[in-house]
């Protein structure tokens, strides 16, 4: 069982999106990893939604990815703004 739902207890649903190594962006070699790709059907198969926490990032920084803070940040922006989208369309 997921901890945070153990914390919230039956009167939450916590449905939890994540996998190891994903990133906030796009990433040719191993598309899978980019969040982007799925967050949609994720989030429109989980509405209607009270809170959506958005944990990624912290991949993107390795050096391996090769990119840009600037870059970086407009990734999450644009969950935020998907996430407004949707939520806005039901």
């Amino acid at each position: 069982m997921q901890l945070l739902q153990q914390l919230l207890g039956d009167k939450y649903e916590v449905i939890q999106e994540g996998l190891c190594a994903r990133i906030a962006g796009d990433y040719e070699e191993k598309p899978y990893r980019n969040g982007q790709r799925g967050y949609e059907i994720a989030l429109r198969s989980a509405l209607p939604v009270a809170i959506v926490i958005i944990a990624l990032g912290t991949n993107d920084l390795k050096r391996k990815y090769n990119r840009q803070a600037a870059v970086i940040r407009d990734d999450l922006l644009w969950y935020k703004a998907t996430t407004d989208h949707l939520s806005a369309d039901g």
